[in-house]
């Protein structure tokens, strides 16, 4: 296992990868999209529908998100990123006035994303994320959606593609 300051070299340029809150010892999938039950019938029947609303949130039953991280640049102890969605990179990551994590198509997004390095492993980061003013990105108790608001501090792991 590599320490945070022995970055290796897929951690300072552009690549892909899904990110997991780190609960325990489990991985617990981050995804921008919610499932649901609706109506498929008049008879009562219904069928499980998704839909892409773009907020970020942790759900043990999903597949996790795949984000593109762009490398701008680092510091000792951190790693500068623009991050997308990895099938749709003009869907930017960004915080809303409200402090909830989305992705954002139109809007200009402002700043940067600083992954805090705890661990390497393989192609494995295990971090803290940071926005651009250095809050640090949490879980909203009792909803699941990632915010830089109230929440407890948690841990990611970031897994290379």
């Amino acid at each position: 296992m590599m320490t945070p300051t022995q970055a290796p070299s897929w951690a300072t340029q552009a690549f892909s990868a899904t990110l997991f809150l780190l609960n325990g010892s489990s991985k617990v999938p981050v995804t921008h999209l919610d499932t649901f039950y609706a109506p498929s019938s008049p008879s009562g029947g219904s069928e499980q529908s998704t839909l892409d609303d773009g907020w970020l949130r942790v759900k043990g039953t999903a597949d996790a998100i795949t984000l593109h991280f762009h490398y701008l640049s680092s510091t000792t102890d951190r790693l500068h990123y623009e991050l997308a969605l990895g099938g749709d990179r003009d869907r930017k990551l960004a915080a809303s006035r409200n402090g909830y994590l989305g992705l954002y198509k139109h809007a200009s997004v402002e700043g940067f994303w600083k992954l805090e390095p705890l661990a390497y492993q393989g192609n494995e980061l295990r971090c803290r994320i940071r926005d651009h003013l250095g809050q640090l990105v949490k879980v909203e108790t009792g909803s699941g959606y990632l915010t830089v608001g109230n929440g407890a501090e948690q841990q990611w792991l970031i897994v290379r593609a």
